[in-house]
């Protein structure tokens, strides 16, 4: 049920469409998840679902030279992308801002509450979340 859960969260997010982080670029954040076992994040990313999607944070999964949102797999095109530009970042979780530029690595044991809090500190949410309580 998680896949379905994010792909109703994020409508607009095409997965065959996207070729690199450029194509990302002003419309979400994204958490990379570098080599991670997907199933235990999954859960993860299941309950702090409703986080997720008031921050147009998307969960992207590298493991076994894939890149997946959900269970859908994201093209070679775009791992083989990401892959390039996180190199040095194995084995952690990756906060791309939606500039494009890395916010902030993590180790995978982070907690999401602790990634949000950073999110809300950025200047883009701060302007999102002023203009949302006028």
């Amino acid at each position: 049920m998680v896949p379905l859960l994010l792909f109703l969260t994020f409508p607009n997010f095409n997965h065959n469409k996207i070729n690199s982080l450029d194509d990302l670029k002003w419309k979400y954040r994204v958490l990379v998840l570098n080599q991670v076992d997907t199933s235990n994040y999954k859960k993860k990313e299941h309950k702090h679902n409703p986080g997720l999607e008031d921050r147009d944070l998307l969960v992207i999964h590298l493991r076994d030279g894939k890149a997946l949102f959900g269970h859908k797999k994201l093209s070679s095109i775009f791992f083989k992308s990401l892959k390039r530009e996180l190199k040095d970042y194995d084995d952690k979780a990756i906060l791309i801002g939606k500039d494009g530029s890395i916010k902030h690595v993590y180790s995978l044991d982070i907690d999401y509450s602790k990634i949000f809090y950073d999110i809300d500190q950025m200047p883009m949410r701060r302007f999102q979340l002023k203009r949302r309580s006028k």
